[in-house]
């Protein structure tokens, strides 16, 4: 009797289409193979005396295997120049949205070294983004006043401006809590509408999440600020903002804040006996419609110092000056581990991120009159 058999063809099939991809996988897991048999027989009556039987048996193993995605590790490959900012600035805010960058504002430092009383500036510009750069920058709807340190956020194709210091008469005015908002589209900025002010004059550092934007700023008890942050949030629409309520407070003043997966996080700005460094406590708070939650310590920033503080690819970034740059992992459970890293950049003046890059404007050291350097970088 013939005995047939047909074994493997399709694990081999399944096991070359899986390689096909391995150059981008890391890791698999597995479960026991399976295999499928099949067997027909076939009868054949040739005569009254004669009748041939033949059974086949077919036989199919296969694995499953699932390939994981390379982790990320957070670390910042090098910084790669681009595209150079129109102005010689410093303290504009700048937001990413819909592929395109957006800035607002800064203090005008080529007027300062020059004698130039217009220190202040109302520009505002704008730029697309992708993984080689920034490209060209394009002049969009000025800012209805000249100031810097403002705080803004960009929200469901919008941007939402706070606070800052404006000029009076071309010079350094004072803390404002004015509030302006604008549409964002690929053609630029809107025209800026005014909206509900912040409850006093801060320099806030704001973000937002969902429909909201959620304040930290000095605490300010009617005569003077102190070393404590209040916070604040508010609802967002194409109509403005919503009126401001009180949320949960600091138990001190942090230098920067960021944003990721529905957590704020606060760091930096602490002061300490010399000669330092020392480190610097850092904070996270859920958010959520009903405000931040309350403010839980976690991992020290490694030094005390002003930054900037951005977020990325689930990693928190903070520019310590001097060129310092740490970085940690972002989650539920707070700030991880700071690490160190060799990638480091000049002292930027304003970062943000799209997708896995990065993107900063470096203020240049004086007497450097040039334009503000543009770099980017990919999160590893």
């Amino acid at each position: 009797m013939p005995y047939l058999t047909r074994k493997g063809i399709l694990s081999i099939a399944i096991a070359v289409l899986l390689m096909s991809g391995a150059g981008f996988l890391y890791g698999t897991t597995s479960v026991a193979p399976r295999t499928t048999t099949i067997s027909s027989t076939t009868t054949i009556t040739k005569s009254t005396t004669l009748t041939e039987t033949s059974t086949t048996v077919s036989t199919a193993t296969w694995t499953e295997t699932t390939y994981l995605p390379t982790p990320s590790t957070g670390q910042p490959s090098s910084w790669n120049r681009t595209t150079n900012y129109p102005l010689n600035t410093s303290g504009l805010s700048c937001v990413a949205s819909g592929g395109f960058v957006y800035c607002v504002g800064g203090y005008n430092e080529t007027a300062r070294e020059s004698g130039d009383p217009n220190l202040f500036v109302n520009r505002t510009f704008y730029a697309p983004l992708s993984s080689i750069g920034v490209g060209k920058w394009m002049r969009t709807t000025d800012y209805p006043v000249q100031l810097y340190q403002q705080s803004c956020i960009a929200k469901a194709n919008y941007i939402y401006c706070l606070g800052g210091v404006v000029a009076l008469g071309g010079q350094r005015g004072g803390a404002v809590g004015d509030v302006y908002y604008a549409s964002l589209s690929p053609s630029g900025i809107g025209p800026w509408k005014q909206t509900t002010a912040y409850p006093y004059p801060t320099l806030p550092h704001c973000m937002s999440d969902l429909s909201y934007i959620y304040c930290v700023s000095p605490h300010y008890n009617g005569a003077v600020f102190t070393d404590t942050g209040d916070s604040y949030f508010a609802h967002l629409s194409s109509l403005g903002l919503g009126n401001w309520t009180a949320s949960s407070r600091l138990p001190s003043y942090p230098s920067a804040c960021t944003v990721s997966s529905g957590y704020a996080y606060c760091t930096g700005g602490a002061s300490c006996p010399p000669p330092g460094p020392c480190t610097s406590p850092s904070y996270f708070a859920p958010l959520s419609p009903e405000g931040m939650g309350v403010w839980a310590q976690t991992s020290q920033l490694p030094t005390s110092s002003l930054g900037l503080f951005v977020a990325a690819s689930s990693y928190g970034y903070f520019f310590g000056g001097q060129g310092k740059l740490f970085f940690a992992s972002l989650s539920s459970n707070g700030v991880g581990p700071w690490t160190t890293t060799s990638a480091s950049l000049g002292d930027p003046t304003s970062c943000v991120s799209n997708g896995p890059y990065l993107y900063c404007l470096v203020e240049p050291p004086l007497p450097d009159l040039s334009p503000d350097n543009v770099y980017i970088t990919k999160i590893g």
